[in-house]
């Protein structure tokens, strides 16, 4: 598929990525899995009465609620829009002088990430994939989806990465980065953070460092998650 124009993908399904694309002066891309988080919103009304029940009935926070009632204008009558393009697994966007690889990934952040490859600069944008997430008010990485998440990214030939709350990192960062992550995923086996710290010290003689053990909270919380 051939676009010549000027684009917006939208990396996964959150609110804070898409609820404002009707402003957006491009067109949307987003995979298939993302758009249908979308159409969910777009069935919701945004006045204050509606707003209040998601909440009461669990189908939206009450930061979220917060969010939108401060940010978004004209509520009453907002209606969501649908993205421009819909793509399965992967798409090649050829913009005239630049070639761009969208693919959809998993990802220890959530199961809907998309990924955009720039073979000419070799430069890969993240996005908010390679970060965890917040379930149940603890902060997790899907230790499941680490290894297979690495190996999606890993296979393009990159140098740098663009990640959305970092400064560019270039390919030694990154390694380093994946190097931290499944280190800390390595010793984490049940929802023990003893357990965890006694481990990494046993294998690499050495207490872990402040990223690691950042990490090694985080696998252990995604167990305590995935034990309720």
């Amino acid at each position: 598929m051939k676009i010549s124009l000027r684009f917006r993908t939208i990396y996964h399904g959150n609110l804070h990525h898409f609820l404002g694309m009707n402003e957006f002066d491009a067109t949307v891309i987003v995979n298939s899995q993302t758009n249908e988080m979308i159409k969910e919103w777009q069935c919701l009304s945004y006045d204050d009465s509606s707003l209040q029940k998601y909440v009461t009935t669990n189908q939206m926070s009450a930061m979220c609620m917060k969010v939108i009632q401060t940010e978004m204008l004209n509520r009453d009558s907002f209606k969501l829009k649908s993205p421009d393009v819909i793509f399965e697994n992967t798409l090649t966007i050829d913009l005239g002088n630049k070639v761009c690889l969208l693919e959809s990934i998993k990802s220890t952040h959530t199961d809907d990430s998309t990924i955009i490859y720039i073979p000419d600069e070799k430069v890969v944008f993240l996005g908010d994939c390679a970060y965890g997430s917040t379930t149940n008010s603890l902060f997790h990485y899907k230790q499941s989806l680490l290894l297979p998440m690495i190996k999606d990214i890993q296979k393009y030939d990159a140098e740098m990465f663009l990640l959305g709350h970092e400064s560019i990192c270039d390919l030694n960062e990154m390694n380093i980065y994946w190097e931290e992550l499944t280190t800390a995923s390595q010793v984490v086996k049940s929802t023990s953070l003893k357990n965890a710290i006694k481990s990494i010290k046993a294998e690499n003689k050495r207490d872990p460092n402040d990223n690691e053990l950042f990490f090694i909270k985080a696998f252990v919380n995604d167990h305590i998650i995935q034990s309720l």
